[in-house]
């Protein structure tokens, strides 16, 4: 049904369907993209999705179907100049971004998702601040300010999480792939201070967590180590065994 309302669709207006974490996405919803992307070679259709290849050699057969009557592009890191201009599309044409964008491109190598995750350390320290309608960019950034690589920028946002959402963003890492609800999630934490919905908030606003209907995962494997840098074995067992239970029960 979903897909002959897209074709009915594009037979009175071109149609362009863009799907981001492609490798995250259900079994139906890759059968009704392969169907989708059948056809459209021959309607006014154009499918663009973005999938992490480390990812794909595990994919469902209908995703498989997908990628292989696919067009692949590799995307190429980012230069200072593009950078730059990503940069100033977020934060302004303020004359100390361009500094900016240029330090972050040196740690990140031009990986997009990377820049984006150092800006948003950045604004997390307050070092760049959203003061009277407007972005303030400093003109230089401490030592202190700016990690060395983006594991340690990744561990300084894990150690900023509240425990409750530290505590299930680590359990949840300990079984890479899987995918809770939030009620699921609420269950791996011991700790009554928060809610399950608070918990979900938080994990999503900074970027721990990624939704897909109503399951969440952890949006990147760097969280992992990040997450569970100072777990102990004890800790460890404690996890595993709140995993065990919730993946019985269902």
């Amino acid at each position: 049904a979903m897909r002959d309302w897209f074709l009915r669709f594009s037979d009175g207006s071109p149609l362009v369907v863009i799907v981001d974490d492609l490798h995250a996405i259900d079994e139906p919803s890759a059968a009704t993209l392969a169907l989708l992307s059948h056809d459209a070679r021959e309607r006014r259709v154009l499918v663009v999705a973005a999938i992490d290849t480390a990812k794909s050699q595990t994919a469902n057969a209908a995703l498989k179907l997908f990628l292989e009557q696919s067009d692949a592009l590799d995307l190429s890191p980012l230069t200072k100049e593009e950078a730059d201009e990503l940069f100033r599309s977020i934060f302004g044409d303020g004359p100390d971004v361009g500094l900016v964008a240029h330090r972050l491109h040196e740690i990140s190598g031009g990986n997009p998702r990377d820049l984006m995750e150092l800006a948003q350390h950045l604004v997390d320290r307050k070092t760049i601040r959203y003061e009277r309608g407007a972005w303030s960019v400093p003109g230089s950034i401490d030592a202190g300010d700016l990690p060395g690589n983006m594991a340690q920028a990744l561990e300084v946002r894990a150690a900023g999480l509240s425990k409750a959402a530290h505590d299930a963003a680590c359990a949840l890492s300990l079984c890479p792939g899987q995918a809770v609800t939030a009620d699921e999630l609420g269950r791996l934490v011991d700790d009554g201070s928060a809610t399950s919905a608070q918990i979900v908030d938080e994990l999503l606003r900074k970027h721990v967590l990624r939704a897909s209907g109503d399951r969440l995962s952890i949006s990147q494997e760097g969280w992992a180590s990040a997450l569970q840098k100072n777990l102990t074995d004890e800790g460890r067992r404690a996890h595993h065994g709140k995993l065990a239970r919730l993946f019985e029960e269902r």
